[in-house]
């Protein structure tokens, strides 16, 4: 394999995960045509399609996706062997693309973030803020906060938290309170994107009975942010969790509904691309995660 077809490979995948042609170009100093042809070339070679292009977008076929991986692992490598011989200072310079759920983010890490900064000045952070409940918007982070049921193998436990129902005092005031998961129908639900629901709601009493109850949104969105500003307006009941509704319940802008009854729990958690020979730079943001915001 010639140097140039591995040069390729690494454009390639500096295109996949800066998301564009124009931020490829500029991370590797060549002009953006340069990158094209490059692309164009790779392409060729191999006989396949890796990236759907048009004006606004970039998106990868399945070839491509199958390419990437290997792509990646070849970026990493040369990275690696750059970190080996390099000063142990000089291995916190450099980028972290990380993506986080957007109600924890606003809630937890941001407040936190001029901390990491003061620590380590030389490290810049790319940001993703995510939906809780919607497909991963980056597909190639570094580093990933995750919500979830279960913690897979790869994650790193991060925090618990309880889903809580809600709604505003106003709302309570005129509708009045459900009594008992069987008469959360008759309420007006505010939920996330319909797509991203699940079929029924299962609540839990302290006997450890189980409720499952079907509801069908009055409201929906696909910001949890945006759901607890829907919720504090009396629009109707909605589930928040409790990081991010303590504040408004403790101001009695929002009031806890059923509290004999529970959801199951929820963890967050990290998972990062690097398997065993993650970087320092990863590292130390790993530590200052698990420090700040472990339980």
């Amino acid at each position: 394999m010639d140097a140039t077809h591995l040069y390729r490979m690494l454009v390639f995948a500096n295109v996949v995960e800066q998301g564009s042609l124009t931020s490829a170009a500029q991370q590797l100093g060549i002009s953006r045509s340069m990158v094209s042809q490059h692309l164009k070339n790779l392409e060729s070679r191999l006989q396949q399609q890796l990236l759907q292009r048009t004006t606004r977008s970039l998106a990868l076929t399945q070839a491509g996706q199958d390419f990437y991986h290997h792509c990646a692992e070849l970026t990493q490598m040369a990275k690696q062997a750059q970190q080996a011989v390099a000063p142990a200072d000089e291995q916190l310079f450099g980028n972290i693309r990380l993506s986080l759920p957007e109600a924890w983010a606003n809630t937890k890490f941001l407040p936190s973030l001029g901390a990491f900064h003061r620590q380590y000045p030389q490290l810049q952070l790319t940001l993703t803020l995510e939906q809780q409940h919607a497909a991963a918007v980056d597909l190639h982070p570094d580093v990933r906060v995750m919500v979830g049921d279960v913690i897979p193998e790869d994650g790193l436990p991060l925090m618990q938290f309880q889903p809580l129902l809600v709604a505003s005092s106003d709302y309570v005031a005129q509708h009045g309170k459900p009594l008992h998961p069987d008469s959360l129908p008759q309420f007006h639900w505010l939920a996330a994107n319909v797509s991203q629901l699940p079929s029924s709601w299962q609540l839990t009493d302290s006997s450890g009975q189980h409720y499952s109850i079907r509801l069908t949104p009055f409201a929906s969105c696909n910001s949890v942010l945006a759901l607890k500003s829907l919720t504090e307006q009396g629009l109707g009941i909605a589930c928040l969790p409790d990081y991010l509704c303590k504040e408004a319940i403790a101001a009695g802008r929002l009031v806890p509904l059923l509290p004999s009854y529970h959801l199951a729990i929820g963890q967050l958690f990290v998972v990062h691309r690097f398997g065993d020979n993650t970087p320092q730079r990863i590292r130390v943001l790993l530590k200052f995660l698990q420090e700040n915001f472990a339980e």
